[in-house]
């Protein structure tokens, strides 16, 4: 499986994408090592939108399952990149997957211009990515993944399955074994403590687009051992300044 964030010149990120390196963890910690070549690609690393190591990365490890991170403005680069990176994909059925903000609000569109064969997760992806790579690997039922937009084979129809919130009294850490170079270049490094927002009252706010109604109620927290395990772990790999991405931090 080849993790890949996109990087958009129209909205040059300052960091890492976190998302990518959240969903990254989730999905090592689903499936065994031993079963699962995983290398993810952090664009922001280089800045640029070109996809080409990751058709490299994806040749190398004959990648049969490709994530596609998509931030604000990539869409055009998608549109873009994408077709080489389809073609780079190894097997006759491979998974595509689409998540991130841009995913969410276009969810329908990326069906119809990019790829009618795709999987795009709305909202958070934390537990729909990996039940999508056990759905792909033993035909797990479908319309029990939750957060999910794709054309069903049978009606030809775009199908949404239930939106939910992830629980995060029990998260996997962050996948953190590709930020050496992010770092090096002084981007910020990412740690969340919480999601949403015990206010949810502004009205220019875009919690809206990735929660599921994007409300008060909606605010978790996650445990503190948690944090400070992530925390622990960035440590050791040299990084001492983390930039907390809480929409509440206080």
């Amino acid at each position: 499986v080849v993790l890949l964030g996109l990087y958009s010149d129209k909205y040059p990120a300052i960091g890492e994408s976190h998302g990518l390196s959240v969903v990254a963890g989730n999905i090592r910690n689903a499936l065994p090592k031993s079963q699962l070549d995983m290398k993810v690609l952090d664009m922001v690393t280089w800045g640029e939108e070109s996809c080409a190591r990751a058709v490299s990365a994806i040749e190398e490890i004959r990648a049969n399952i490709l994530a596609v991170g998509l931030p604000y403005g990539t869409f055009s680069v998608l549109k873009r990149e994408y077709p080489t990176l389809r073609a780079a994909m190894h097997g006759v059925k491979p998974l595509l997957i689409f998540g991130g903000p841009i995913a969410t609000y276009m969810s329908e569109r990326i069906i119809t211009e990019i790829d009618s064969s795709a999987f795009v997760i709305e909202g958070e992806a934390d537990e729909a990515a990996p039940q999508l790579i056990e759905h792909w690997l033993s035909d797990k039922n479908l319309p029990e993944i939750p957060n999910l937009c794709y054309r069903c084979g049978t009606t030809n129809e775009i199908e949404h399955t239930a939106r939910k919130l992830v629980h995060l009294v029990d998260p996997a850490r962050p996948y953190r074994e590709h930020i050496e170079d992010i770092h090096s270049a002084g981007a910020q490094i990412f740690a969340e403590s919480s999601r949403g927002c015990s206010w949810a009252a502004c009205t220019f706010c875009l919690r809206g687009l990735t929660d599921v109604q994007g409300r008060g109620h909606e605010y978790r927290r996650k445990p503190s051992e948690l944090v400070t395990g992530d925390l622990l772990d960035l440590r050791a790999r040299g990084v001492l300044n983390v930039t907390f991405a809480d929409e509440d931090f206080l």
